[in-house]
Protein backbone atom coordinates (compact mmCIF):
# COMPACT_ATOMS: atom_id res chain seq x y z
CA UNK A 1 0.00 0.00 0.00
CA UNK A 2 1.20 3.46 -0.97
CA UNK A 3 2.08 5.98 2.35
CA UNK A 4 2.71 9.49 1.24
CA UNK A 5 3.10 11.17 4.11
CA UNK A 6 4.84 14.56 5.27
CA UNK A 7 6.09 17.79 4.16
CA UNK A 8 9.30 17.78 1.91
CA UNK A 9 10.84 21.29 0.75
CA UNK A 10 13.09 20.97 -2.30
CA UNK A 11 14.94 23.08 -4.92
CA UNK A 12 14.13 23.31 -8.53
CA UNK A 13 16.85 24.30 -10.78
CA UNK A 14 16.71 26.94 -14.04
CA UNK A 15 15.62 24.30 -16.38
CA UNK A 16 12.69 22.99 -14.04
CA UNK A 17 13.87 19.93 -12.41
CA UNK A 18 12.93 18.87 -8.83
CA UNK A 19 13.97 15.81 -6.94
CA UNK A 20 11.10 13.46 -5.64
CA UNK A 21 11.68 13.25 -1.97
CA UNK A 22 13.30 9.52 -1.56
CA UNK A 23 10.69 8.23 0.65
CA UNK A 24 7.68 9.00 -2.14
CA UNK A 25 9.88 7.69 -4.71
CA UNK A 26 10.07 4.49 -2.14
CA UNK A 27 6.33 4.78 -1.83
CA UNK A 28 5.57 5.01 -5.45
CA UNK A 29 7.37 0.86 -6.40
CA UNK A 30 5.40 -0.96 -8.94
CA UNK A 31 5.59 -4.58 -9.55
CA UNK A 32 8.22 -5.76 -12.46
CA UNK A 33 6.07 -7.05 -15.86
CA UNK A 34 8.33 -10.23 -15.01
CA UNK A 35 7.63 -11.28 -11.61
CA UNK A 36 5.19 -9.99 -9.40
CA UNK A 37 8.12 -10.62 -6.17
CA UNK A 38 10.42 -8.43 -8.37
CA UNK A 39 9.44 -4.54 -7.19
CA UNK A 40 10.74 -2.00 -9.01
CA UNK A 41 11.30 2.05 -8.34
CA UNK A 42 8.41 3.65 -9.84
CA UNK A 43 9.60 5.13 -13.49
CA UNK A 44 6.26 7.25 -13.91
CA UNK A 45 4.39 9.67 -11.99
CA UNK A 46 1.02 11.65 -12.97
CA UNK A 47 0.71 15.37 -12.23
CA UNK A 48 -2.27 17.45 -13.15
CA UNK A 49 -3.88 21.00 -11.21
CA UNK A 50 -5.81 20.92 -8.22
CA UNK A 51 -8.74 22.15 -8.62
CA UNK A 52 -9.44 23.42 -5.35
CA UNK A 53 -5.93 24.61 -4.60
CA UNK A 54 -3.31 26.82 -6.21
CA UNK A 55 -0.96 23.33 -6.43
CA UNK A 56 -0.14 20.40 -8.55
CA UNK A 57 -1.49 16.94 -7.73
CA UNK A 58 0.46 13.77 -7.82
CA UNK A 59 0.26 9.86 -8.17
CA UNK A 60 1.68 7.21 -9.16
CA UNK A 61 0.14 4.07 -11.27
CA UNK A 62 -2.34 2.40 -8.82
CA UNK A 63 -3.93 6.04 -8.14
CA UNK A 64 -4.44 7.08 -11.70
CA UNK A 65 -5.70 3.73 -12.18
CA UNK A 66 -8.37 4.02 -9.70
CA UNK A 67 -9.13 7.27 -11.07
CA UNK A 68 -9.69 5.74 -14.68
CA UNK A 69 -11.76 2.88 -12.97
CA UNK A 70 -13.95 5.51 -11.07
CA UNK A 71 -14.27 7.78 -14.40
CA UNK A 72 -15.43 4.18 -16.12
CA UNK A 73 -18.48 3.84 -13.73
CA UNK A 74 -19.86 7.20 -14.52
CA UNK A 75 -22.72 7.47 -17.40
CA UNK A 76 -20.17 7.51 -20.74
CA UNK A 77 -20.87 10.50 -22.85
CA UNK A 78 -22.30 12.48 -19.90
CA UNK A 79 -21.12 16.43 -19.26
CA UNK A 80 -19.97 15.07 -15.78
CA UNK A 81 -18.08 12.40 -16.81
CA UNK A 82 -16.68 14.15 -20.07
CA UNK A 83 -15.63 17.30 -17.69
CA UNK A 84 -13.94 15.38 -14.91
CA UNK A 85 -12.13 13.57 -17.77
CA UNK A 86 -10.57 16.58 -19.28
CA UNK A 87 -9.83 17.57 -15.93
CA UNK A 88 -7.78 14.76 -14.18
CA UNK A 89 -6.84 13.08 -17.35
CA UNK A 90 -6.67 14.93 -20.69
CA UNK A 91 -4.58 17.95 -18.79
CA UNK A 92 -2.51 15.47 -16.62
CA UNK A 93 1.16 14.67 -17.45
CA UNK A 94 2.80 11.25 -17.47
CA UNK A 95 6.40 11.90 -16.13
CA UNK A 96 9.53 9.71 -15.79
CA UNK A 97 12.25 10.69 -13.10
CA UNK A 98 16.22 11.06 -14.28
CA UNK A 99 19.02 9.14 -12.55
CA UNK A 100 18.98 11.12 -9.67
CA UNK A 101 15.22 10.83 -9.17
CA UNK A 102 14.54 14.27 -11.02
CA UNK A 103 11.22 15.17 -12.79
CA UNK A 104 11.09 18.06 -14.97
CA UNK A 105 8.02 20.13 -14.21
CA UNK A 106 6.28 21.45 -16.91
CA UNK A 107 6.24 24.96 -17.55
CA UNK A 108 1.89 25.41 -17.72
CA UNK A 109 2.04 23.41 -13.81
CA UNK A 110 4.94 25.64 -12.52
CA UNK A 111 3.19 28.72 -13.41
CA UNK A 112 -0.25 27.35 -12.36
CA UNK A 113 1.09 26.93 -8.77
CA UNK A 114 3.42 29.96 -8.53
CA UNK A 115 6.66 28.19 -8.68
CA UNK A 116 9.86 29.27 -9.27
CA UNK A 117 13.04 27.78 -7.35
CA UNK A 118 11.18 25.60 -4.28
CA UNK A 119 8.57 23.53 -4.00
CA UNK A 120 7.22 21.49 -0.88
CA UNK A 121 5.85 18.20 -1.48
CA UNK A 122 2.85 17.14 0.73
CA UNK A 123 1.94 13.51 1.57
CA UNK A 124 -1.75 13.07 1.06
CA UNK A 125 -1.91 9.11 1.96
CA UNK A 126 -2.01 7.70 -1.65
CA UNK A 127 -1.15 10.81 -3.14
CA UNK A 128 0.49 13.77 -2.84
CA UNK A 129 0.85 17.63 -3.60
CA UNK A 130 3.42 20.05 -4.80
CA UNK A 131 3.03 23.83 -3.17
CA UNK A 132 4.97 27.03 -3.30
CA UNK A 133 6.27 26.69 -0.04
CA UNK A 134 4.93 30.20 1.17
CA UNK A 135 1.15 30.00 0.06
CA UNK A 136 1.59 25.45 1.93
CA UNK A 137 2.62 27.21 4.91
CA UNK A 138 -0.50 29.61 4.52
CA UNK A 139 -2.69 26.50 3.72
CA UNK A 140 -1.44 24.68 6.51
CA UNK A 141 -1.97 26.75 8.91
CA UNK A 142 -5.28 27.92 7.82
CA UNK A 143 -6.33 23.93 7.90
CA UNK A 144 -5.04 23.45 11.34
CA UNK A 145 -6.74 26.50 12.61
CA UNK A 146 -10.16 24.85 11.02
CA UNK A 147 -9.89 21.42 12.39
CA UNK A 148 -8.97 23.15 16.00
CA UNK A 149 -11.59 25.24 15.79
CA UNK A 150 -14.42 22.37 14.39
CA UNK A 151 -12.71 20.06 17.44
CA UNK A 152 -12.76 17.66 14.59
CA UNK A 153 -12.28 14.03 14.99
CA UNK A 154 -11.47 11.28 12.58
CA UNK A 155 -13.36 7.40 13.39
CA UNK A 156 -10.65 5.23 12.56
CA UNK A 157 -11.46 1.94 10.46
CA UNK A 158 -10.50 -1.34 11.98
CA UNK A 159 -7.31 -2.37 11.45
CA UNK A 160 -6.81 -5.56 9.27
CA UNK A 161 -6.87 -8.57 11.44
CA UNK A 162 -8.64 -6.83 14.03
CA UNK A 163 -4.99 -6.02 15.56
CA UNK A 164 -3.80 -2.72 16.71
CA UNK A 165 -0.74 -2.02 15.91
Amino acid sequence: MTILIGQHTNKIDKKGRVSVPKNFRNALTTPSSQDENNLIPFTRIYLFCSFKYPAIEGCGEAFIQRVIASLDELELFSDEQDDLAITLLENSYQLTQDTEGRILLPKELRKYACLSDEAVFVGRGTRFQIWQPAAYHIHNKNAFERVRHQAATLRLKKPVGGLDQ
